[in-house]
């Protein structure tokens, strides 16, 4: 197992860019290939039936085994390395659910994260 320890200082908006850009990562994995299309504003690219046509043939050539509508589950070992984007998601997401509302919630941001890879799950301190 490798030793290395690495700190990597954000700030908020950086955070929340990075668990959307993980996010996006693992769904793609996982061959949820319509995601794509969450990267772009509604509109006409959204609406766009040529460009969903694409999509799902992409789907079909990477993932042909896959039903049009399924992906794989986070916790199968197909997915590889997204299940380690994942943990770290889950890890940041957590954080600052709680350091922008330390009173809680009922949302799943607010869950212990659980870990889906082989890795430990990273730790995270968040400071003002």
């Amino acid at each position: 197992m490798n030793t290395m320890k690495i700190t990597l200082e954000l700030n908020e908006r950086q955070a929340d860019v990075l668990v959307a850009a993980l996010d996006f990562y693992s769904m793609i994995r996982a061959g949820n290939l319509r995601e794509i299309l969450s990267i772009f504003p509604p509109g006409e690219v959204v609406r766009n039936q040529y460009v969903r046509d694409l999509i799902a043939q992409l789907k079909h050539g990477m993932f042909p085994h896959l039903e049009q509508g399924c992906c794989y589950g986070i916790r199968d070992p197909r997915v590889g390395a997204a299940q380690v984007a994942f943990d770290i998601q889950q890890v940041i997401r957590h954080g600052l659910a709680w350091k922008r509302h330390p009173e809680g919630g009922i949302l799943l941001t607010f869950d212990e994260p659980y870990r889906c890879s082989e890795e430990p799950l990273p730790t995270i301190t968040i400071e003002d």
